[in-house]
């Protein structure tokens, strides 16, 4: 009984220690008046923003702009499936596709393996599992999201737009 006790104990810790490293606190700016931030400038500005595109994804709302599957002998659009869903992604890592029949929820997250930014996505059901992928991050602005995906064959291509009209 003891043991179960201290199992459970230290699963209840992990969870509690893994909540705790992902405050939104850890999505704010810089404060420039911390001393310690302004020792070393050159070095600091020769580092690129790791953050910088976890922000822009989930400070707007975006539009499926475009979706191929990259299947080269039956190539489809499938952008069409998800022209009614705009999807708004936040700093717990959760993303919700809004439509006007049902909201589909879903998780989402970014590493960085080479160099190169990678976007998970996991939405579990039809017809978001077609986008339960990883995504190779090619490009993005303020106003869009460039992702690909090789698959046998062929690149997928995922592409986000941001929603203008609609503050977040």
């Amino acid at each position: 009984m003891k043991t179960n006790s201290k199992k459970l104990a230290i699963a209840l810790l992990s969870v509690a220690s893994l909540f705790a490293a992902c405050k939104k606190d850890n999505l704010r700016p810089m404060n420039i008046s911390d001393k310690s931030q302004l020792e070393q400038p050159a070095q600091r500005m020769a580092v690129p923003d790791q953050n910088m595109f976890e922000r822009t994804l989930c400070s707007h709302r975006w539009l499926v702009g475009n979706y191929n599957d990259g299947k080269i002998q039956m190539r489809t659009n499938h952008t069409d499936m998800f022209r009614d869903y705009v999807f708004e992604f936040n700093e717990y890592h959760v993303v919700i596709a809004k439509g006007a029949e049902k909201n589909v929820v879903g998780k989402w997250n970014t590493i960085t393996v080479n160099g190169q930014k990678k976007l998970f996505l996991d939405f579990g059901f039809n017809p978001f599992i077609t986008l339960n992928k990883e995504w190779m991050l090619v490009n993005y602005t303020s106003t869009a999201v460039n992702l690909r995906n090789q698959v046998q064959n062929g690149t997928a291509a995922l592409d986000f737009t941001a929603v203008s009209d609609v503050a977040k």
